[in-house]
């Protein structure tokens, strides 16, 4: 189950920067030059999660099928986990000049 949500995180993380790439040469985007840009966005939310509870109620009544929905359902909820807890990593890698900034004392 590891092994797969590991698999899961990968996959969004390659996604995430291969499908960022194109922005560098758009002219119409001078600040999106980094490739990583992407990883910005690495968040998942519930959708996710709704389409995997999906996937267990449809094959939940096949006997033959229920060991490996449970790890399937498993590994996409670590995979979330982890991607909700990256993305805001990558956000203020990112984008460091974006940090609050504290308002002194009136």
């Amino acid at each position: 189950m590891i092994a797969l949500a590991t698999i899961l995180v990968g996959l969004r993380f390659v996604g995430k920067v291969v499908g960022n790439l194109a922005w560098r040469w758009m002219p119409f985007e001078p600040r999106a030059r980094n490739p990583l840009l992407g990883l910005a966005l690495l968040s998942q939310g519930g959708l996710t999660l709704v389409l995997a509870m999906d996937f267990h109620f449809l094959y939940s009544a096949d006997l033959g099928r229920t060991e490996i929905t449970l790890i399937v359902i498993s590994a996409v909820v670590v995979a979330v986990l982890a991607n909700e807890l990256l993305s805001p990593l990558f956000i203020r890698g990112l984008f460091p000049s974006f940090e609050p900034i504290e308002e002194s004392a009136r």
